[in-house]
């Protein structure tokens, strides 16, 4: 193989060497004929056969240098150099490749093996995690019974207060049409009874109603899905109001009283909003709170939100209030205390 390799290369060196390719040769007749005498002839031939020989000389003198350098030089690999066939050189590249998917693998391999142990080491937490949170939609479901008969009242009287609103759409009254003034000074029409604060903000921008917290209506705040009750000129606070921090504030105090009286089954007694949050009391007799109960309280109010429970508005009088919270004496007290008019809100 290296003869032939070196054959072909001596071929291209000493190309200048070797003589033209000669014109066919006439017959030594017809050569004698024309007057070339057979001596000229035969003095071409061995002019021709001795350039051969000293080629072929040279030749294997240029085989014979490459091979010791091959043996003597100090990086085999720069002597293989020249001498590597195509072959050769094709099965290295290939050999490259599969080194670098082997090391690829193992990195892959390593890193799965790596996920496999921490999923291994998470289980049992995350076994404890689902089981706390399997307790606390538990409780969600395990109300007192205080919680449903104040429910079941608040139902009977949302029936009630919902009933004139069903008589006069059953009459189908035509003039309840009301303008609604925007803060920018757009006037949208809407429907009495019916159009809420949500609603216009959403027919302004899907964006304005999300980022909404709580509406003022004819500079009162008005809950965003509480019906406007005539013609309003309409304000839209977002978080960055204090007007509308204080009600976030409040509604979630809301929150976290649900899930103290599912979890720890007291009486609520002040849920206000401060200056950067909200608290809320409760009453729980004897019974001792541990800071390591606040990562269930906190299940249970995600929980909650989950469920998406809409705020509702009722508006009634002070006895009935105080019938359905006979059995929170706190409740009791901040109504005969608090409440001077014939008839406040409760939510649920």
């Amino acid at each position: 193989r290296l003869t032939a390799v070196f054959c072909s290369r001596a071929a291209v060196s000493h190309s200048s060497r070797w003589p033209l390719p000669p014109r066919r040769r006439l017959p030594a007749e017809r050569r004698r004929w024309l007057g070339e005498p057979a001596d000229m002839a035969a003095e071409a031939v061995a002019s021709r056969l001795e350039r051969q020989e000293e080629d072929i000389r040279w030749l294997w003198a240029e085989v014979q240098r490459l091979r010791d350098e091959q043996l003597n030089a100090p990086d085999r690999g720069q002597a293989e150099g020249p001498c590597l066939t195509r072959e050769v050189a094709q099965l290295r590249a290939e050999n490259r490749d599969l080194r670098h998917r082997l090391y690829r693998l193992r990195l892959c391999l390593a890193e799965e093996l790596s996920q496999q142990a921490k999923l291994e080491s998470a289980a049992p937490a995350a076994a404890a995690q689902e089981a706390k949170r399997a307790a606390a939609g538990a409780q969600v479901t395990n109300q007192p019974d205080f919680v449903k008969e104040r429910l079941k009242l608040f139902e009977i009287l949302r029936k009630d207060y919902q009933l004139p609103f069903a008589v006069t759409d059953k009459k189908g009254n035509t003039n309840n049409v009301i303008t609604v003034r925007v803060a920018d000074g757009k006037a949208v029409e809407g429907e009495i009874w019916k159009t809420t604060p949500y609603q216009v903000a959403a027919e302004i921008s899907p964006e304005l109603a999300e980022s909404t917290v709580v509406a003022k209506v004819n500079g009162e705040l008005w809950d965003l899905d509480r019906p406007l009750e005539g013609d309003s000129v309409l304000e839209l606070l977002t978080f960055d109001n204090e007007e509308a921090q204080a009600v976030y504030w409040h509604s979630s105090a809301h929150v976290l009283g649900e899930a103290m009286e599912l979890y720890y089954g007291g009486h609520l007694c002040y849920g206000p909003p401060i200056e950067n949050g909200f608290y809320y009391d409760m009453f729980i007799g004897d019974r001792a709170v541990s800071s390591t109960e606040l990562s269930a309280l906190e299940d249970i109010c995600k929980t909650i939100i989950k469920e998406k429970q809409p705020f509702e508005r009722l508006e009634v009088s002070k006895e009935v209030l105080l019938e359905m919270f006979k059995y929170n004496k706190f409740k009791c007290r901040i109504l005969n205390e608090k409440v001077n008019t014939p008839t406040t809100t409760v939510y649920r």
